[in-house]
């Protein structure tokens, strides 16, 4: 690098200085619109944000203090601004919200979901009101402390990807000319931090003012939906593009279309088999033969299975818990993700909601209750339904996260029906807000439903048919409160009445006796009855299996689904290769770099026995799902599987097997492999076929997996206009339109039937 390129170049003196923003006098705001499915309601669809600037990001004191008024205003239900904006129904559930020192100029921003235009003045006001209230009466120097060791948590905590976000918090500062050691000095600046508020009386509460309550440099923005929008942008764009074509003279359009050309031939070269030899390369001989192990320990305690996972985890401590829950009445399965949200989130114990939340702040990091499908490493057949729960907490809190688990598991309280109510329109707001940025992850899902049971239950449990459940649960909710109760009661019973618990720890000696006292203690809630046979699947009517989800997006995600075999297939290791492969490779080109849109995917999922097919943010439909059937001729025809090309592949795919193991995910990581049937010399067998792949093999594997094409399911969610466009377009992928948001709940379970008759 320095002898062909950097040494060519001399030093200069750069400016680097990232100026401030101009201060502004006075709060000002605006209104925009944002584009709504038309067949959606209006009605409590505006989103209403509050901002203010706050301090500069490289006075580490002031940045850490300002993430302790945050979470004090915000962390969780019974945080006192976050309460009085759910309580007031100004609107239905906060956004993304809290203070942000990602950039010089750090900002602290409010959102307010599922409201009105006319709640905007409302919202501010009283968001300013809650801000003076708690200045005058000074924070609760307990919560003060809650919030503290949750920050402290957060600096001990060994995460997914920690060697990265070191990197991104020392690049944070260094980026505006801070010391970028010192960002890794969280501890120092923490205990400056607790020595302050000590010694400096209402030292949070003058940060709270200077920065939120008596800033003029305050914008609050109105985001109102507009049911026609859509279509009049597309209208827009189309006149436009037809306005330019007009212009246009010949010579200029072959000038466009020589263009074209080029780039589709550039696209479709590639590198050259000279350029890739002079890239930097491991081969087989570097790879180690021997998988990367998670040690645990099984042992018993009280009736249950506990799994002592081998991790130093730096003072803080995980478990997780996970019920078995086969055999549970179908008519419950639907509601397991609500119960699971209202079991977090109500009250419990002999405390209201916001008590218990309170509790829980100063004695957990997070606590998670939720329900799905586990997988087998056999596929689909030994999949089990189970009810998961998942705490971290640092080690010296443990006795009292423990205790908070009980209460919220053993003694929870489902009588609050307007905490209800708020849980159900919160729900609601969530699902409207994740399903289209993770549009393809879904679309997968829905497509998915009509091969499996497994499937099936999965995507009513965490798929759009949950959503459109909540949906209509939120549009009749005094039906739904009338009932809930009792519902959510007889779910409790029932989970324990039938659940087989299993659990695995990371923490110290000390915490591992306290959960096998704990476990043992509570043994006798649990039923502990033998497993119950799989439930059959519920018989319904046949559905169709190309379907349209119109959703109000300007981009869309479609997916493609195939039954595979299981993950102790001999063809598994070859279809993860593939996937790999095919998602770096062939979809990449011809439907990221061609088709314009930002991503696709390939994925082989041994445990669910599918394959799944997927594009993310994609302008071109048809383009795509003929992309997807196109794969079948590339892997017979063109794939490269010479001895160097396979090689590369083999190394690529070893790499997302050997991923560090960080101790956040231990815990669950050793439990899904136990349950899960994959021991040491399963992943150990797994990997001596990897490593010996013959292009033979990889091939066979392909033409396996796209036997079943013709008839794979397909979904693809996206606007309405452009579903009905593509549609019209004559290609065979003719799809099924449906609104994501308008749908009888009552069809939800209909790919459970299984029908070979489906259409």
């Amino acid at each position: 690098l320095d002898r062909e390129y950097l040494s060519s170049f001399k030093p200069i003196s750069v400016d680097s200085v990232i100026q401030p923003l101009p201060p502004r006098l006075s709060p000002e705001s605006f209104t925009f619109t944002y584009p709504l499915d038309q067949v959606d309601s209006v009605e409590r669809k505006t989103d209403i944000a509050l901002a203010m600037t706050a301090n500069d990001s490289r006075d580490l004191l002031e940045t850490l203090a300002m993430k302790v008024v945050s979470g004090y205003l915000l962390d969780n239900s019974a945080s006192p601004l976050r309460k009085a904006l759910i309580d007031s129904k100004l609107g239905d559930d906060l956004g993304s919200s809290g203070y942000a020192d990602w950039q010089r100029d750090t900002y602290f921003c409010l959102v307010l979901k599922g409201s009105e235009p006319g709640n905007a003045a409302a919202m501010e006001e009283l968001c300013l009101s809650v801000l003076s209230q708690e200045c005058e009466r000074g924070f609760d120097r307990e919560k003060v402390n809650s919030v503290l060791r949750q920050i402290e948590l957060l600096a001990r905590e060994r995460r997914p990807q920690y060697p990265l976000r070191l990197m991104e918090r020392v690049f944070s500062g260094w980026l505006y000319d801070s010391d970028p050691i010192q960002q890794l000095r969280l501890s120092e600046r923490l205990e400056e931090l607790r020595n302050n508020i000590d010694h400096q009386p209402g030292y949070l509460e003058a940060i709270t003012r200077r920065y939120l309550l008596e800033n003029p440099h305050r914008l609050r923005v109105t985001l109102v939906p507009d049911l026609e929008l859509a279509a009049s942008r597309e209208k827009a764009d189309q006149e436009a593009m037809a306005s330019r074509l007009e212009r246009l003279a010949p010579e200029e359009m072959q000038a466009i279309r020589d263009t074209a050309s080029r780039l589709e031939t550039m696209q479709s070269e590639g590198n050259t088999p000279e350029a890739l030899a002079t890239l930097p390369r491991l081969c087989l001989a570097d790879v180690s033969p021997h998988p990367l192990e998670l040690a645990y320990e099984q042992e018993r305690a009280g009736n249950f299975d506990l799994l002592d996972v081998k991790v130093a985890s730096g003072g803080v401590a995980y478990l997780h818990l996970s019920l078995d829950l086969e055999g549970l009445p179908d008519d419950i399965i639907d509601y397991l993700p609500l119960f699971s949200e209202a079991l977090g989130k109500g009250g419990a114990g002999g405390l209201d909601y916001a008590a218990m939340a309170e509790r829980e702040a100063a004695a957990t990091g997070a606590l998670d209750f939720s329900a799905g499908m586990a997988g087998h490493i056999n596929g689909p057949d030994k999949a089990r339904l189970r009810f998961s729960i998942w705490m971290k907490a640092l080690e010296s809190e443990w006795t009292a996260a423990l205790a908070v688990l009980g209460d919220r598991l053993f003694r929870p309280d489902f009588q609050d029906q307007e905490r209800l109510r708020d849980i159900i329109l919160q729900d609601r707001m969530g699902w409207r807000n994740q399903i289209v940025p993770s549009g393809n992850a879904y679309a997968a899902l829905f497509a998915g439903r009509l091969l499996s049971r497994p499937l099936a239950i999965s995507e009513r449990l965490g798929g759009c048919s949950q959503a459109r459940r909540i949906d209509h649960l939120a549009d009749t909710v005094e039906t739904a409160l009338s009932e809930l109760p009792n519902r959510f009661t007889t779910i409790q019973q029932e989970i324990l009445a039938r659940a087989v618990p299993s659990a695995s720890l990371v923490g110290s000696p000390a915490v591992k006796a306290a959960t096998r006292a704990w476990l043992a203690d509570n043994s006798r809630l649990f039923s502990l009855s033998s497993p119950a046979a799989l439930s059959p699947p519920v018989v319904a009517a046949p559905v169709p299996r190309r379907v349209a989800l119109a959703a109000p997006t300007d981009v869309n995600y479609a997916a493609r689904v195939l039954p595979a075999p299981p993950l102790d297939s001999p063809d598994a290791p070859a279809l993860i290769l593939l996937g790999l492969q095919w998602s770096y490779g062939y979809l990449w080109n011809e439907i990221r770099v061609k088709g314009g849109a930002y991503g696709a995917r390939a994925a082989y999922d041994g445990v669910n026995g599918v394959f799944q097919f997927s594009s993310y943010r994609d302008p071109a439909i048809n383009r795509t799902l003929a992309a997807f059937a196109g794969l079948e001729k590339f892997a017979a025809e063109v794939m490269d599987l010479s001895p160097a090309g396979l090689e590369q592949a083999i190394i690529g795919t070893v790499k997302t097997l050997d991923q560090p193991i960080r101790p956040s995910a231990a815990a669950t990581l050793a439990l899904s492999r136990h349950l899960g049937g994959e021991s040491a010399a399963f992943r150990q067998k797994f990997r001596d076929r990897l490593l010996g792949l013959g292009a033979d093999e990889v091939r066979q594997a392909a033409a396996r997996v796209f036997t079943g094409l013709a008839e794979a399911p397909i979904c693809v969610i996206g606007s309405r206009e452009r579903i009905n466009q593509e549609n019209l377009a004559g290609d065979s992928f003719h799809l099924h339109l449906e609104s994501l948001w308008e749908a009888d709940p009552s069809l939800d379970k209909a790919a459970s039937a299984l029908n070979p008759d489906i259409d």
